[in-house]
């Protein structure tokens, strides 16, 4: 499972470090994906967040995939997760856009590019397995967007 791609491969003790210094008032469990089993296994405590990695193909070959957070995924938690890894990580970072697009449109990714956002078309490729063309940026957006606290609550700025 993959929500959000990454535009550059990342080591588990890069990812851990960049975590253990940025998210120090909660636990970030990070697992590899090859050696995910049963994720109800995996110990976790209550307000922490449980992620896994894999490598994917094509031009994002990074993927995150949120299996839990101390608040719900529709609190904005991928938004603010995508935007934390790209500028902690100094990468681009996409999730689904959806609620951002101009109508129904079912190919909206938001794309974290050097500190900004982008509404972004993903009609003709797929992120997260490589497939087909990159994704094309459509306008910035400009509306207070999700952001992680060190506790990992999300606000708005």
């Amino acid at each position: 499972m993959t929500d959000i791609a990454l535009s550059t491969l990342f080591e588990h003790s890069s990812l851990s470090e960049m975590f253990s210094r940025t998210l120090s008032g909660m636990q970030v469990v990070l697992v590899a994906i090859h050696t995910l089993g049963a994720v109800s296994e995996v110990p976790r405590s209550a307000g922490s967040g449980f992620l896994s990695f894999s490598a994917l193909d094509g031009i994002y070959p990074f993927g995150i995939g949120l299996y839990d957070w101390p608040q719900s995924v529709e609190d904005g938690v991928l938004v603010a997760l995508a935007r934390h890894l790209s500028e902690h990580l100094n990468c681009d970072a996409i999730c689904d856009g959806t609620a951002y697009g101009d109508g129904s449109h079912p190919y909206f990714s938001l794309l974290w590019r050097s500190g900004e956002a982008w509404l972004a078309d993903d009609s003709g490729a797929d992120p997260y397995d490589g497939t087909g063309e990159p994704v094309r940026p459509i306008r910035r957006l400009t509306q207070p967007l999700p952001w992680l606290a060190q506790n990992g609550e999300i606000l708005l700025r």
